[in-house]
């Protein structure tokens, strides 16, 4: 259990301690309901499962997919990211089976429709009757195709779920034994909170790190310092804060912001970046203060 000092500011708080500080002014309200927008975000392991434990009553979950959708369950949340699962595995299985066996359908249409077209082609302009009949049989197979169009709009569809996003690093190439960063930190502390003592980081490239902690234990502020420390040494970094709305401009689209001389090829690469992030093309373009009102309605 975490204790929070009388004299701390919730302005100084991490973005994890923020999700909990609001959660817990929500449940001292004694409510009926809880609606909660993406509970766990920016929450640590330890505070996800409490999360996860917590709900164990009726609950609607609500996605952020590329169409609303919507569920109502009398379960426990766990047991509701199971079922899930496992009805998402099933709705696969029963559309990849109706649509492989409509594919099997129509490739036996488009033989007939080949076949037939070709004998129409061929046939000699002596033999009314047989153009006749090849017409005739032409029409019942373009009527097949329009009953197929329709069934094809009736085939059960895969579920709608949060895609994989593909995003990669790789104009990032930094030399072999390249020193990055080196950083001595005798305290780490938010006003009067000391998070850690006798911090040492040495990195050389290529290398990774990843910095994992509870929520409050210095994370976003050890990550402020390696910044100022980059600065010094010139080193092109970037950095995405967990309050990321405050580096936009909320009058520009997505497509403008992310361009600097507005070039035909600078114009396509942020759409194919955008693309690749799963942003839809509406979303692109949209505008980026009408896309926050709306958010906040």
């Amino acid at each position: 259990m975490e204790i929070i000092e009388g004299n701390s500011s919730v302005h100084n708080f991490s973005g994890g301690e923020k999700i909990k500080y609001a959660l817990l002014l929500e449940l001292m309200k004694n409510p009926t309901i809880l609606i909660l927008d993406e509970p766990t975000n920016d929450l640590d392991i330890e505070s996800v499962k409490t999360i996860e434990n917590f709900i164990q009553t009726t609950m609607l979950p609500v996605y952020h997919r590329t169409k609303p959708f919507y569920t109502i369950a009398d379960i426990g949340y766990k047991e509701y990211v199971t079922k899930c699962e496992n009805l998402i595995d099933r709705q696969f299985k029963l559309a990849n089976s109706d649509k492989a066996e409509f594919d099997k359908k129509m490739r036996k249409y488009q033989k007939v429709y080949e076949m037939v077209q070709h004998d129409l082609r061929s046939v000699s302009r002596g033999d009314p009757s047989t153009a006749k009949n090849l017409k005739d049989k032409m029409h019942t197979v373009k009527s097949m195709g329009k009953r197929y169009e329709k069934e094809k709009n009736h085939l059960r569809q895969k579920p709608t779920y949060e895609e994989v996003i593909d995003f990669t690093f790789n104009n990032v190439k930094i030399p072999n034994k390249r020193e990055v960063l080196k950083l001595e930190l005798p305290i780490l502390k938010v006003e009067n909170r000391i998070l850690s003592k006798n911090i040492e980081l040495y990195t050389r490239g290529p290398e990774k790190i990843c910095i994992v902690g509870k929520n409050g234990a210095g994370k976003s502020t050890l990550l402020n310092i390696i910044m100022n420390e980059l600065e010094k040494s010139k080193i092109r970094y970037g950095y995405m804060p967990q309050d990321y709305l405050k580096d936009f401009d909320i009058k520009l689209t997505p497509v403008e912001f992310l361009c600097y001389e507005f070039t035909k090829s600078e114009l396509t690469l942020a759409r194919i970046f955008l693309g690749s992030l799963k942003f839809t093309s509406d979303e692109i373009t949209i505008d980026c203060q009408v896309k926050l009102t709306i958010n906040n309605i």
